[in-house]
């Protein structure tokens, strides 16, 4: 497979597109999310914290398992916080819960020929309860939702802002060895998965949080990191104080060896692993160049549409690295 990426230029009509689209979930994210009170974990017979982590890395299994996009994780994680901060739920109920939010997520975003049946969740997550008993607990899970299942999530956040990352300096990635924007934005997904199995990012807004995985990814490489996150804060409307606390959280949850760049420094003078794993890595890393080509069908209906109006060009900028700032700058600006 041919792992050149294609990449929006950095042209102020696709600039302005971005960062519409990027408004646009701000504005849903005010409307939905909610700081969650950290006072409903310690209630006496409800969901503690450690049960809430244990559910999300639940979902983390069987979406591996049944082969799941990563967004079905999100939306299945985001649905549950949304109910457990909106309800009081008592632990046995817990894994009925979970498993509706989880089919019910999957439903909604993965295609028809690959969801399961009731029946098949149930035989095959071990989550001990009925086909009539999900059924009706969709219904009230639906209820507290308000019937709205395009909740939003960080990843959403961290497709948009990838996006216009790489929109905006096109050689972002030159000084990396072997490094594409799939390989990156699937590990920087990867990293924003290990997050939501945390209770701590509870207290962050999806926006927060994928602007702290991106910007401590930037630190790993890139010398201007601070002025190139600056931009993308004003746009995001986040705090220095607030950032700075959710990078720290990332910082403390992500080991160095979960950051993407930290062995594939241009002039790293390591050499790679023996042949036989650089073979093994380039039979699996086109599949990672997959999830960046797939981002325009995350957005479904009215963004699909802007997304595929994105002129689209190979990857091949011509600024050097000390320029990213300037380059940044006059791409992001036109956006205002």
């Amino acid at each position: 497979m041919d792992t050149t990426m294609k990449l929006p230029i950095a042209s102020s009509h696709d600039a302005r597109q971005l960062f519409r689209m990027l408004e646009e979930i701000l504005h849903k994210e005010q409307e939905q999310w909610k700081l969650y009170n950290r006072n409903n974990f310690e209630q006496a017979n409800m969901v503690t914290a450690g049960q809430r982590r244990e559910t999300v890395r639940w979902f983390f299994q069987l979406n591996n398992h049944f082969g799941f996009y990563p967004e079905t994780f999100f939306l299945s994680t985001t649905m549950l916080d949304k109910v457990l901060h909106s309800v009081k739920v008592r632990p046995r109920f817990l894994k009925c819960i979970g498993i509706t939010c989880f089919s019910l997520a999957a439903k909604t975003l993965e295609e028809d020929e690959v969801v399961p049946s009731t029946l098949q969740f149930v035989q095959q997550s071990g989550c001990g309860c009925s086909v009539a008993e999900i059924l009706r607990m969709e219904r009230r899970v639906l209820d507290i939702l308000g019937w709205n299942l395009r909740l939003i999530t960080p990843l959403d956040f961290l497709h948009i802002l990838h996006a216009s990352l790489l929109s905006s300096v096109p050689n972002l990635l030159s000084g990396l060895v072997h490094m594409t924007p799939g390989r990156q934005l699937s590990q920087l997904t990867r990293n924003l998965q290990a997050m939501l199995m945390n209770n701590n990012s509870l207290q962050f807004a999806p926006s927060v949080l994928a602007l702290a995985v991106i910007t401590t990814e930037l630190q790993q490489f890139l010398p201007q990191w601070f002025t190139v996150t600056h931009i993308m804060q004003i746009h995001v409307q986040v705090s220095d104080e607030e950032l700075i606390r959710c990078m720290d959280l990332v910082s403390l949850i992500l080991s160095p060896c979960q950051l993407t760049t930290n062995s594939r420094v241009t002039k790293c003078k390591k050499r790679h692993r023996d042949e036989s794993s650089a073979k093994k890595r380039r039979r699996a890393e086109p599949d990672d160049d997959d999830v960046y080509e797939a981002i325009k069908w995350l957005y479904h209906e009215e963004q699909s549409d802007a997304v595929s109006a994105v002129t689209m060009v190979t990857c091949s900028g011509e600024h050097r690295q000390d320029e990213v700032p300037a380059v940044m700058v006059a791409s992001l600006a036109v956006a205002n």
